[in-house]
């Protein structure tokens, strides 16, 4: 398996999800200006964010992503021992995929 932890992340910009979202469903962003699209967006990965933020462990099913698994796990760094939490999500299949 590569080990990714030392590699730059990929940004994902906003403008390029609604790009997506136009190019897949034309109708749903069709009367939406632009700068109000970018708010949406981003507006419902805040709200996202926080409730991933807001539960210390369990799983979330986030229709239309996939389901959320949070754990705390314990770490040790430099003897010392820590506990992170630890967020994996399992992407839906696109039906492409499927």
């Amino acid at each position: 398996m590569e080990d990714v932890t030392h590699q730059e992340p990929i940004v994902i910009s906003t403008e390029s999800l609604i790009d997506r979202i136009r190019s897949r469903h034309p109708n749903a962003l069709a009367h939406i200006p632009e700068k109000r699209a970018v708010m949406l967006v981003r507006i419902t990965l805040q709200a996202l964010a926080e409730e991933i933020n807001a539960v210390d462990e369990g799983r979330l099913r986030v229709p239309g992503l996939g389901r959320v698994t949070i754990r705390q796990v314990e770490r040790e760094n430099d003897g010392e021992t820590n506990v992170i939490k630890r967020v994996i999500l399992s992407p839906t299949k696109s039906k492409e995929q499927a």
